[in-house]
């Protein structure tokens, strides 16, 4: 092979996150948490600093539905887990939307099938942001114009953005980051990111 040859990886995202999941269940399996003693894993998939996946089972069939902050009431975000005639034992919650560099209180609400209801509070601490200029978002205010910001009329929730010079990322309604897509596959070449019916993200990248 001579020293001008070009190697090209190719590299197979969705094996790597079944992979990821096979891993998981390894756990789960080990260590068998339970609402008490649950199972927190941070970045579950690599990709996604600002996520976690909560891993626990209980004792009788139930429903989840989570609420994630750090005490601010206008910026919380909620997820209902729960679907008509569907309960199970084994759960296995994603968190979206914590937020970096903090003590994350995580509500659970555990509804049993029996009609019987219990809370439970966790803490998950998250690292700061990446320090790399090029590829992290950049929201602070525009040098010479005037504006005024109106929390008030941001969605509720997460809105995402799409920079070509910056990873994807979500905030929220007080424009702070609680959602970011990152890893060595992520260039600074975005095209487009669109939210699928059913929850899923449609993102093209900017090399062909």
């Amino acid at each position: 092979m001579s020293g001008n040859t070009t190697r090209t990886i190719l590299r197979n995202l969705k094996l790597e996150h079944d992979s990821a999941w096979q891993q998981i269940h390894m756990k789960y399996n080990k260590f068998a948490p339970t609402i008490d003693t649950p199972l927190i894993i941070t970045d579950p998939y690599r990709c996604n600093m600002l996520s976690a996946l909560l891993c626990f089972r209980t004792e009788s069939p139930a429903q989840i539905s989570i609420t994630i902050g750090i005490g601010d009431t206008q910026t919380d975000i909620a997820f209902d887990f729960s679907k008509q005639g569907q309960w199970h034992l084994d759960h296995f919650i994603p968190i979206a939307g914590l937020y970096p560099d903090s003590a994350n209180k995580v509500d659970v609400t555990v509804s049993y099938e029996d009609g019987t209801v219990e809370t439970k509070n966790y803490t998950i601490q998250t690292q700061a942001l990446p320090d790399v200029p090029v590829l992290m978002p950049a929201l602070g205010k525009i040098e010479n114009f005037e504006y005024t910001e109106k929390f008030d009329l941001m969605a509720e929730g997460l809105t995402f953005m799409a920079p070509q010079s910056a990873y994807i990322f979500g905030v929220d309604s007080k424009r702070n980051v609680r959602w970011i897509l990152q890893g060595d596959y992520v260039n600074s070449e975005w095209s487009d990111i669109e939210r699928l019916a059913n929850g899923n993200f449609l993102i093209s990248f900017g090399f062909l």
